[in-house]
């Protein structure tokens, strides 16, 4: 089928066909695909795609804050 697996959007050409997986992407990877005219299907679940807008919706709202997790055992 010649399908392969692109570890940088940098590898597709216009002549690619690129699918998006199913955890989905930054907006920026979109926004990179259609300036480069590059054809796509996003296949991201939908239950991610909910998670991905509560995440901007809070986000927008300032209800979610990052820090850094020290995850080492001590």
């Amino acid at each position: 089928l010649g399908v392969k697996i692109i570890d940088s959007l940098s590898s597709a050409t216009a002549n690619d066909f690129v699918m998006i997986r199913a955890h989905g992407e930054p907006p920026e990877t979109y926004d990179y695909l259609i300036s480069k005219g590059i054809e796509f299907r996003d296949c991201t679940c939908f239950n991610v795609i909910k998670i991905h807008e509560k995440v901007e919706e809070y986000s927008n709202k300032n209800l979610i804050t990052t820090h850094k997790v020290n995850t080492s055992m001590q």
